[in-house]
């Protein structure tokens, strides 16, 4: 049955994902637990998107190591209390790692698939 208690923080993501399918499984890992999100700085007046992702140490280090042997853009992945989070915010390579996951699909979540086309529209 797979279920166990505190399965979010110690769940192994799959290892048998073909590379075809490898986005679609990692667009569904920001659909669920991840956002992408404009906001305004205070001390430039300026606005800017990023993407984060929380999860456990397992889903956020196969969530890295995808994007950056995809696109070459690694982070730091942060401790938070119990999770762990990752935040991208460079824009030229945020552009490419919002289009890998969200262009040319058909699944997603409407909301964040919404978010992601008004990025690339934003940002091209």
């Amino acid at each position: 049955c797979n279920i166990s208690p505190k399965k979010s923080l110690t769940g192994i993501p799959p290892e048998n994902i073909p590379e075809n399918l490898q986005r679609h499984f990692l667009r569904g890992m920001i659909d669920g637990d991840g956002w992408l999100s404009k906001y305004k700085t205070k001390k430039y007046d300026k606005y800017y998107w990023k993407m984060g992702l929380c999860g456990n140490i397992n889903y956020i280090t196969r969530f890295r190591d995808f994007v950056q042997s995809n696109i070459n853009y690694s982070v730091k992945i942060c401790p938070q209390g119990t999770i762990y989070t990752l935040t991208y915010t460079k824009k030229d390579l945020l552009l490419k790692l919002v289009k890998l996951l969200y262009e040319n699909c058909s699944i997603f979540l409407d909301r964040k698939k919404e978010k992601a086309d008004l990025f690339i529209k934003d940002l091209s």
